[in-house]
This record gives C-alpha cells, structure tokens and sequence, in this order.
C-alpha cells in the first residue's frame, strides 16, 4: 500500500513539472491545460513541440523522439511514458 502511494506521488510529481514545462515552451498559459486534456489539439508550431521535447530530455535525462511525443494523446500519457523511461534506466 505504501508502495502505491509513492508511485502516484512520483507520477503526480512528473506530471506536475511535465504541465509547467509544457506552458513554458508550447501553451504559455493562453488556455490552461488540464493533465487529461489532448495537447495536440492546441496547434502548437513544430519549433515549439522540439523546444517542449529538448525541455524534456534536459529535465529527466531521457531521451525522447518527436514520435514518441506525438504518439501520446495528453500531458499524463506524456508523464507515464517519461516514469517508464526512468524507471528502465
């Protein structure tokens, strides 16, 4: 039960600096976004997607291509597969 409780806290965690870094290079907070809402839907340009992608890869030490970006439908699908790709390093 504890063990569960620390892998939704490390998830919210992620999630939670995957949303910032996100407004940062993509939204800049013109419409909020939720961690469920589809992110692809915002019409962000390509420079800003590589920016929010390289924002990434600095922030957790992974690497990410733009697929794997593209193939995940929100900002918490996002976070899931950054926690895998930690989790296997």
């Amino acid at each position: 039960m504890a063990r569960e409780r620390e892998e939704r806290e490390h998830s919210g965690g992620i999630e939670d600096r995957v949303l910032v870094l996100y407004h940062e290079n993509v939204n800049d907070l013109q419409r909020p976004l939720k961690p469920t809402d589809p992110m692809h839907e915002g019409g962000a340009s390509s420079l800003q997607s590589v920016l929010f992608v390289s924002g990434i890869e600095r922030e957790f030490g992974i690497e990410l291509s733009m697929r794997d970006y593209y193939a995940t439908d929100s900002l918490r699908d996002l976070a899931a597969l950054i926690e895998r790709r930690i989790g296997n390093d």
